[in-house]
């Protein structure tokens, strides 16, 4: 049987009580309900009833009758006394009657709400007070009225909001459920499975609480809509894959609850989506160049306030940086919509990190200065994990020598990942080297010792040590044992260091001389601003090849990468033309400028320079490194990005300049000083 409404309840008790029909008026009358109503509830009493014997019967002109025999009557008492329930405390008595307001989309008497939660009537009143101040953050007014009862007044929106957070703060939604009925349990439960069994595969890049988020908004959407309750025209959410996908969402919840989702509510679909938090990778991500200047703008601004001191160090670091960049996409979105993630984290990252936690609050300020909105703490408990994970990797810088190979792999969401890999990089130091893990992609764990994971994993080919994603000193002592037993022993197959300081200085002599050579042939091209990729790459090949003949080979290796994934980034306005090629001797780096300042070609999608990094194919991993050190400074450094765009040859050079001295002094850290 399904979970029945208290009104409902008190309905079927008085027709169970009666021995002829009971009109729609004495309904009304005994339970202070307007006919409406009665009628609403009424049409759920079939699906109530149909565990039992007893059917509902309408005789026009009279009113309703439950017919069936003694031992069904006897069943429904029995069902209706040990059903949901009243609620055995003022906290559960308050959730309950703030979704009795919430649903009743009238004025309703106190006598209502005294006789649905089994209290009196002033205390009713007493939580109707309690109420207003927990309700007046969503726009919503609890209106009083003499002699009439009270009433919930606000939008349709702020109404959808305020359940979905009154869900939140309980244990476990299920328990809510059982309890309460709304959502329904069919509506909760089928939004469930459909996120979680039919289309999952397609929101895998969600991280779970965002999961969870979208579950909770989504049945109550269902709930309201199946009442009449539709939300109003809203402003359209973002086009391209966001709506997409709402759209086919919303398709496949209109089939499997059999009701018509209108406009507004798949724009607001659309906008939920994009609220949500990504693993790793956001797939929906736009092509827009002013919105991803904006948050690499607020990115720079928090690392900024979040410690002055060391935002220069700070902001060097990748991680970091995209990885704050990409939670800020959705989080703008949560924070202009009042939408708030389920932060299981929130108390132990304030509670074992409080300076880092104290510090991020100060950055969220930035954010609250920009939206004009207030940041939550569970918002800055997200934005604390990237900034703790940066944090510990200073100290770590330079210190750790590596024996065995860990990957970590966790559902969470990149920051918390790499804060993952801190942690234990820090309690492990000269015993692990950690690699972040894609959880979704088995076959790459074969090359890790062991697997440190916040999920439990069916994986025989090494050891799988579960921890939480804030390490506790158990998970600590957990890894040890198993550490303890390893024998694999990765030391002869990791890079190793020259013995003596004569080969060190050596090699970094080399690699002095490749720098050094690499700025002084440093060069920009002018091309014609309609060209196409294939022209670009065979100008790039004709003036960078280190002879006449190498230009025809450096063409053929640049179409041959762009073949394997786009070397246009749109976001960033920029072609990144990068290969390794027999096509060059030494290193090479230089910008390509469309004349009149943006190429047209609709391939390079508004892109407005291009910067070559080209690499002879036996060229060592330091060489990599150093283009990697170089790829990370456009994204990091906006005057760079502007000058590559500009075409200004000067400035290029002079922030290329300021990359490599950063490559050298981390260079020198991280090997020469070991």
């Amino acid at each position: 049987m399904q979970v029945i409404s208290p009104r409902l309840s008190s309905i079927l008790k008085m027709l169970l009580e009666a021995e002829r029909p009971v009109s729609v008026e004495q309904l009304s009358q005994t339970l202070g309900a307007s006919r409406r109503t009665i009628f609403r509830e009424l049409e759920g009493a079939d699906q109530a009833l149909r565990d039992t014997p007893l059917r509902l019967k309408t005789i026009i002109g009279e009113g309703m009758l439950l017919t069936g025999n003694e031992e069904g009557k006897a069943m429904l008492r029995s069902l209706l006394g040990g059903g949901t329930g009243l609620p055995q405390n003022k906290q559960d008595r308050q959730v309950l009657l703030a979704f009795l307001l919430m649903e009743a989309g009238e004025i309703q008497k106190l006598y209502y709400y005294a006789r649905a939660l089994g209290v009196s009537e002033a205390t009713i009143s007493l939580d109707m007070d309690a109420l207003k101040k927990r309700l007046r953050p969503f726009e919503l007014s609890l209106i009083r009225r003499q002699g009439q009862g009270a009433e919930l007044i606000g939008a349709e929106a702020n109404i959808r909001r305020a359940m979905v957070d009154v869900i939140r703060q309980l244990e476990e939604p299920a328990d809510f459920v059982k309890r309460f009925e709304h959502p329904s349990p069919d509506a909760f439960e089928g939004v469930r499975r459909l996120l979680r069994e039919e289309w999952l595969p397609r929101l895998d890049w969600m991280t779970d609480e965002s999961l969870t988020m979208l579950e909770l908004q989504l049945a109550v959407m269902v709930e309201r809509v199946r009442r009449h309750q539709l939300l109003p025209g809203v402003r359209q959410a973002a086009a391209g894959l966001p709506r997409r996908l709402a759209n086919q969402l919303c398709d496949s919840i209109e089939s499997r609850f059999t009701i018509g989702l209108p406009s507004a509510e798949r724009e607001a679909a659309a906008t939920l989506i994009r609220a949500c938090r990504a693993k790793r990778i956001n797939p929906l991500d736009v092509n827009d160049a002013a919105a991803y200047s904006r948050v690499q703008n607020l990115t720079y601004r928090m690392i900024d306030r979040f410690d002055a001191a060391l935002s220069h160090s700070l902001k060097l670091n990748e991680d970091l940086v995209n990885g704050l960049s990409m939670h800020l996409w959705s989080a703008i979105v949560r924070l202009k919509e009042d939408l708030e993630l389920p932060s299981e984290m929130r108390d132990q990252i304030r509670r074992d990190f409080p300076e880092v936690f104290a510090k991020s609050r100060h950055a969220a300020k930035v954010l609250e200065q920009e939206l004009g909105v207030r940041v939550p703490d569970s918002e800055v408990a997200f934005i604390a994990s990237h900034f703790g994970a940066a944090m510990m990797h200073l100290g770590e810088r330079g210190s750790r020598r590596v024996v065995l190979k860990a990957g970590i792999i966790c559902v969470a969401g990149i920051g918390v990942s790499y804060m993952m890999a801190s942690q234990v990089r820090r309690g492990f130091k000269g015993e692990l080297e950690t690699v972040v893990g894609d959880w979704n992609n088995p076959e790459e764990w074969s090359e890790y010792d062991l697997l440190i994971s916040s999920i439990p994993l069916e994986y025989g080919l090494c050891p799988v040590v579960v921890v939480s994603p804030i390490l506790t000193p158990e998970d600590y002592e957990t890894i040890r044992k198993v550490l303890s037993g390893h024998t694999a022993n990765r030391t002869d197959e990791l890079p190793k260091l020259a013995g003596s300081l004569h080969e060190r200085l050596d090699r970094a002599s080399r690699r002095l001389t490749e720098l050094a050579a690499m700025l002084r042939d440093f060069s920009r091209l002018s091309i014609h601003a309609d060209c196409s990729f294939d022209e670009l790459a065979k100008a790039t090949g004709y003036r960078f090849g280190s002879r006449p003949e190498s230009g025809s080979r450096i063409y053929e290796d640049l179409m041959a990468r762009e073949a394997i994934a786009t070397q246009v980034i749109p976001r960033l306005g920029v072609v990144l033309l990068h290969a390794r090629t027999d096509g060059v001797s030494r290193p090479v780096i230089g910008i390509v400028s469309p004349e009149n300042g943006r190429f047209t070609g609709e391939y390079f999608s508004g892109a407005r320079g291009c910067l070559v990094m080209l690499a002879p194919k036996r060229s060592d991993k330091g060489i990599l490194e150093v283009f990697g050190c170089i790829s990370g400074a456009l994204v990091e450094d906006d005057v760079l990005l502007g000058a590559v765009c500009g075409g200004d040859e000067a400035l290029t050079y002079t922030r290329v300049e300021a990359a490599l001295l950063q490559y050298l002094y981390d260079y020198w850290n991280d090997s020469l000083s070991h």
